[in-house]
């Protein structure tokens, strides 16, 4: 059917996962997985964050379907409260009940950027630093605050092995792994203790650093 531009005009615009289909992973969706929904000549495009857009083919005012489906999967509509919503029994821009957001759509994707590159950079910054005091160019006292951010990266990815692990074992056999669960639970304390250590660390000896943009 010929897209209805005026019914979709107030549909059009980015969009989050409101109904996660797993709960553990459901952070990812909300860093990552937002979709922007916009209109090119006759058909629609869902955008994701990182990835392909999807096209949607209009098969009523405000149904629509993917280009290898023949019935309508994806209906815009509005909820009890008046909000925006996508509804679809296809995963489109990891969401199958997806709710319209504002201008702070950004916020999260910008936020998750942003702590990438100070991994990147605070790994680099450790294992420089490693280098330098074993060639005694750099005070020891320096070596334990550039660490400390690398050992937090450790135990980060240990967290995110573990609940891979443990949503493996769920949706297969049922079993729970003790090495993957103890690295679920005790994962997140070691990653604050290390981050607020070298916090407070950096800050103590902070004029003990010869480049302050270092620290």
């Amino acid at each position: 059917m010929p897209l209805d531009t005026a019914a979709v005009a107030l549909y059009l615009g980015h969009y989050r996962s409101a109904a996660p289909r797993q709960e553990l992973t459901s952070i990812a969706n909300y860093l990552a997985g937002s979709g922007n929904l916009r209109r090119q000549g006759n058909l629609l495009l869902v955008e994701p964050l990182i990835g392909k857009a999807g096209t949607l083919l209009p098969t009523g005012q405000l149904t629509f379907r993917l280009p290898n489906q023949q019935t309508a999967t994806i209906v815009l509509a509005q909820d009890k409260e008046g909000r925006r919503v996508l509804i679809t029994s296809m995963p489109i821009a990891q969401a199958d009940y997806a709710l319209a957001v504002g201008f702070w759509w950004w916020l999260p994707p910008a936020l998750l950027a942003l702590s990438v590159l100070l991994i990147i950079t605070s790994s680099l910054a450790a294992l420089v630093g490693l280098v330098r005091v074993l060639r005694h160019k750099l005070p020891r006292a320096q070596l334990l605050p550039r660490l400390l951010p690398l050992l937090a990266l450790g135990a980060l990815a240990t967290t995110a092995w573990g609940l891979a692990s443990l949503i493996g074992h769920l949706t297969t056999d049922g079993h729970l792994s003790t090495v993957a669960s103890v690295a679920a639970s005790l994962g997140p304390l070691v990653f604050v203790a290390c981050t607020v250590a070298g916090l407070v660390l950096t800050v103590r000896y902070f004029g003990r650093f010869r480049r302050p943009a270092v620290a």
